[in-house]
C-alpha cells in the first residue's frame, strides 16, 4: 500500500498522459538549447580564429599543434560552423545540433584543390596528421550544461 505522504503525480497535479512532460518542458528547453547553441557556436568560431604564422616569403611556419584546434588559413571552417534546435520526432524533446562542414568547391576549382572531408580529418586526424579537435571540446562543455538546462526547463514548464 502506498505511503499516504507520498507526493505522487496526482497530488502534484501533473498530467502524465504520453508526451505531457515533453510538451510542458519542450519550449523552455528549446529556448535554453538555442542560447547554449549560440554561445558554443561563437566559442568554436573564436577557437578557429587563431591565425597560422607566416614567414616573409608567404610560407606557413606554424600551424596548430596536435590536440589544438586548427589555426585559420582561409576561414573556411569558421564560416561553416552552425547550430540548430529541432523537435525530436513526434512531440519529443528538442535537440541541439552543432555542425561544421566544408561547402562544395566553388565553380572552376578542381576537387584536388580542396578536400570536402577536411573538417572530419582535422577533428579526428588521419594517416598524415594527428587530430586537431575543435568540435569535441564543445560536446564536453555541453555535457556540463545538460542537467542544468533540463532542470531549468522543468522549473519553467511544469505547474507550480
Amino acid at each position: 500500500m502506498p505511503d499516504s505522504t507520498h507526493a505522487g503525480p496526482a497530488k502534484l497535479g501533473l498530467d502524465l498522459e504520453p508526451g505531457a512532460i515533453e510538451r510542458a518542458i519542450g519550449v523552455p528547453l528549446a529556448a535554453g538549447l538555442r542560447e547554449v547553441g549560440e554561445v558554443e557556436e561563437q566559442h568554436i568560431k573564436a577557437a578557429l580564429n587563431v591565425p597560422v604564422v607566416w614567414n616573409g616569403a608567404g610560407k606557413v611556419i606554424q600551424r596548430s599543434r596536435p590536440g589544438e584546434p586548427p589555426r585559420k588559413e582561409a576561414s573556411t571552417l569558421q564560416f561553416h560552423v552552425a547550430h540548430d534546435v529541432v523537435a525530436n520526432g513526434d512531440g519529443g524533446l528538442p535537440e541541439l545540433t552543432i555542425t561544421s562542414h566544408r561547402p562544395p568547391n566553388p565553380p572552376g576549382t578542381s576537387e584536388s584543390e580542396e578536400d570536402p572531408d577536411a573538417a572530419r580529418k582535422l577533428e579526428y586526424g588521419h594517416a598524415g596528421a594527428a587530430a586537431r579537435p575543435y568540435m569535441r571540446p564543445a560536446v564536453e562543455r555541453l555535457r556540463g550544461y545538460a542537467a542544468e538546462l533540463v532542470a531549468n526547463a522543468i522549473r519553467r514548464g511544469l505547474p507550480p
